[in-house]
């Protein structure tokens, strides 16, 4: 069953949806009766195309009910249009108009939803390029192994993680992850060369080619930008990259507990370039001056994926580049900076290193090791703040059995927060876990022509000790 509600997780009058549906046995009984009742007949929707051939042509648009074409709207407009109603009411017009309006307004497409949500649209472009994947692969696989990978890929369009109603949809954690770990599943079958594989290709369906770096232990999505979009693990199959955009929603007031609204897409290794030594409030708090470039590229060239771009505002005009290459068990992303003009800059770079493993914050550990100091030191995987001088950064998953590490060269400070959305649900307003930001941070100071550069690799194991 694809809706949450089905699986128990909606309330009902007595208890929970999983209640009526299961322990009181409605589900069976209902499933009972189709089978039992002489007037109904089940059948496949190919059986009905062949037993009764069309009579005439009939265009269907692309269409999902009424609700889902208002809720896909941007935040603004779907206040507005749920408001229609009452004001065409307080001024005095007809029923009958009314009703007329609300016939032929309508919301938007509903794949608008795919806009609104880059959460679920990472999600979605991972489904077609596991899918792709599968078609291509089906003459090299036996019957019975193509079937079950089918299977596994079917687990993956459950339905309500891909849109977002009153009750969860998009933002449950534990849902989108159950996707991620089928699409994995897939991928690791099907890649079963451990040679390294690099190329473009155009994961995002944008008609502008990202990078894939494909290696014995998994998969590096890059986006067309120069950011990291999805990271698949073989063993165990999982999805590693986090990045989930918190929006404002109709019904937040502001003042909920933990309420944020992020100040653009979140992404895996994205950059961020701020005027002076401010990245807390920047970063954090949300207030400031943050530049997030778009950096041309990808080329190809050497075993590296290159990005390379011009950063002119806020005060700042430096030049940036990025490279990526594949190491045993993860990815290096080598950071360059470069002042071409005739005045002196300070900044603060940031790369946005969030991970997503699979568990919740009660399954996670997180530790840094510092310059300087021996060991690591354990953190709460629910605080915020920052550090200076760390070296690198360990991040636990014992439910799932891996471990997602970050190295860093030089020492950098590093930025964590939880990442936390508010969201209405038919039993109040509810906070949900969406994982960890973890940004590495360094203030420079460019004379002209100066040159820095930064290294950051990310790698996961199942050894889960430190």
């Amino acid at each position: 069953m694809s809706d949450a509600e089905k699986m128990g997780l909606w309330p009902a009058r007595r208890g929970t949806t999983y209640d009526l549906c299961y322990r009181e046995g409605w589900m069976s009984r209902f499933l009972k009766g189709l089978r039992g009742t002489a007037w109904i007949e089940t059948v496949l929707l190919s059986e009905v195309l062949e037993q009764k051939p069309p009579r005439r042509l009939v265009y269907l648009p692309s269409a999902s009910y009424d609700r889902m074409a208002v809720w896909a709207l941007p935040t603004e407009a779907r206040r507005r249009l749920e408001a229609l109603p009452g004001r065409l009411e307080r001024a005095g017009v007809a029923p009958e108009l009314q009703r007329e309006v609300g016939r032929f307004t309508c919301g938007t497409h509903w794949r608008n939803f795919l806009v609104k949500y880059p959460a679920a649209d990472r999600l979605h472009k991972a489904y077609l390029y596991t899918r792709d994947r599968l078609t291509a692969a089906e003459d090299s696989l036996s019957p019975g192994e193509e079937n079950r990978l089918w299977e596994r890929l079917d687990a993956a369009t459950v339905n309500d993680v891909y849109w977002h109603g009153l009750f969860g949809g998009v933002y449950y954690h534990f849902l989108r992850h159950h996707c991620y770990r089928c699409l994995a599943e897939v991928l690791a079958r099907l890649d079963t060369d451990a040679e390294t594989e690099i190329g473009l290709y155009d994961y995002e369906r944008l008609g502008r080619p990202g990078a894939l770096i494909t290696d014995s232990g998994g998969t590096v999505v890059l986006d067309h930008a120069g950011a990291v979009l999805d990271w698949f693990s073989k063993v165990p199959p999982a999805g590693l990259a986090g990045g989930f955009t918190r929006i404002a929603e109709p019904y937040h007031r502001g003042d909920e507990r933990g309420f944020t609204v992020d100040r653009a897409r979140r992404g895996f290794c994205r950059v961020a370039v701020m005027p002076g030594r401010a990245a807390k409030e920047r970063l954090l708090a949300g207030r400031g001056v943050v530049v997030f470039p778009e950096l041309k590229g990808p080329l190809v060239r050497k075993g590296l994926v290159c990005y390379g771009g011009r950063v002119g505002r806020g005060g700042m005009d430096v030049e940036l580049g990025l490279e990526y290459s594949p190491v045993t068990g993860g990815w290096r992303c080598g950071v360059g900076v470069v002042n071409p003009g005739l005045n002196a800059v300070s900044l603060t770079l940031a790369l946005d290193s969030t991970p997503s493993p699979p568990s919740g914050p009660r399954d996670l550990e997180l530790a840094l090791r510092f310059e300087g100091r021996d060991g690591t030191i354990p953190q709460r995987i629910t605080r915020r703040g920052g550090h200076k001088s760390v070296r690198s950064w360990f991040l636990t998953d014992r439910r799932a059995g891996l471990t997602v590490t970050s190295l860093v060269e030089p020492a950098a400070g590093l930025w964590s927060s939880p990442i936390y959305t508010v969201e209405a649900t038919e039993a109040g307003i509810k906070r949900s876990w969406q994982g960890l930001t973890l940004v590495w941070t360094w203030f420079l100071r460019l004379e002209p022509g100066a040159e820095r550069k930064m290294e950051v690799r990310f790698v996961y194991s199942t050894d889960i000790q430190r």
